[in-house]
């Protein structure tokens, strides 16, 4: 690659993550200022592993409810609205037979509040879902998408 094109990717990884980032913050505090359990949940687990040490690598990862709320609040709102794939060789999805070279967008918004996938609750914020071991959990490996899989 020229240094031109390294130069142009840059620019729009550094755009897209600003993007994301943004939009999942904005819903992050929205979804949290409806749920005060929630946030004095989360605020109970960051002082609890953290207290007024500066995060590390290694106190995130000690973080579990505030990593699912962060999940959660992807699944219902998804920075990446659409994601487009390309079938890479013939293939059946369901009843449907699709070609190779065949184009198909995934509506995160909609997989996300799929109620095969998520229950009849599919439409309401529960972090508990992404907990460890939850019972909550959708089994289907591709049910979670926010960025594309």
């Amino acid at each position: 690659m020229d240094i031109k094109l390294v130069r142009d990717n840059l620019i729009t990884f550094l755009l897209a993550g600003h993007d994301s980032t943004s939009s999942l913050l904005t819903s992050l505090i929205y979804v949290i200022s409806q749920h005060p359990k929630v946030e004095a949940k989360m605020r109970n687990e960051v002082n609890g592993v953290m207290g007024s040490d500066l995060p590390t690598m290694q106190s995130i990862k000690k973080l579990p409810y505030t990593l699912a709320v962060i999940k959660e609040t992807l699944r219902l709102f998804p920075p990446a609205q659409l994601i487009g794939k390309t079938c890479l060789k013939d293939t059946k999805m369901g009843p449907y037979n699709i070609k190779a070279g065949s184009k198909a967008l995934v509506l995160t918004r909609e997989l996300h509040r799929n109620k095969n996938l998520w229950g009849e609750t599919a439409n309401e914020f529960d972090p508990e879902r992404f907990m460890p071991n939850s019972s909550h959990a959708p089994t289907h490996e591709y049910a979670w998408m926010p960025f594309s899989a």
